[in-house]
């Protein structure tokens, strides 16, 4: 992987010298297995993300961008090898179960995908698709999961969310697609939010 990775804190209450990291990452490399052979598309990543701060990876298409943090989320094909640390809250990642990794990733770490089409179902209305994110790791009902749908809609800016919340994927313009995905992530405010391709 040939990318820089580049820092700015933006308002992590921790002194300088004494902040445990939220997200550490040490020596990550994955690669993918096909017709008995084995392709490298990550190298090793390092780095370190704490509380209250915005790491931005910088590199050019095909990378390892991406993968990367597919992988660190467990969410690499069933080909793949993924070795390496990856350490959230003092917990390691790699090697839990799916089981394990879907009680943390949307609730505590959420990802926002470059493609909302390929994020969003077609056949489901933007507003049960938000509640059913909610619903997944809150105990609400129905009824509450989507007044929240709404409440999100509301807050990335899409017009008439009452109205919105019952419309499907194709209702929706592009950007508004975007901004439901991005709804859909904080639903739970996590403690993680990782942006794929945010200049999109």
């Amino acid at each position: 992987m040939s990318a820089q990775i580049s820092s700015a804190q933006s308002g992590a209450a921790d002194k300088a010298g004494e902040r445990e990291p939220l997200l550490s990452i040490r020596g990550l490399r994955v690669g993918f297995r096909r017709a008995g052979d084995q392709f490298e598309a990550v190298r090793g990543i390092d780095l370190e993300v704490a509380k209250g701060e915005v790491v931005g990876i910088v590199g050019e298409s095909g990378s390892g961008k991406s993968v990367g943090m597919l992988a660190a989320l467990g969410l690499t094909s069933k080909n793949a090898v993924v070795t390496g640390s990856v350490r959230f809250n003092g917990d390691e990642l790699v090697g839990k179960s799916s089981r394990e990794m879907r009680k943390i990733r949307g609730a505590r770490i959420a990802m926002i995908f470059q493609d909302p089409l390929s994020s969003l179902n077609p056949v489901m209305t933007v507003g049960a698709q938000i509640a059913e994110a909610v619903r997944l790791h809150q105990r609400v009902t129905r009824k509450q999961a989507m007044a929240r749908a709404v409440e999100l809609l509301n807050l990335v800016a899409i017009p008439q969310p009452e109205r919105r919340v019952n419309q499907y994927p194709h209702e929706f313009s592009g950007g508004m697609r975007q901004r439901a995905v991005i709804a859909m992530a904080v639903a739970n405010d996590p403690d993680l939010l990782i942006a794929d391709e945010p200049t999109t």
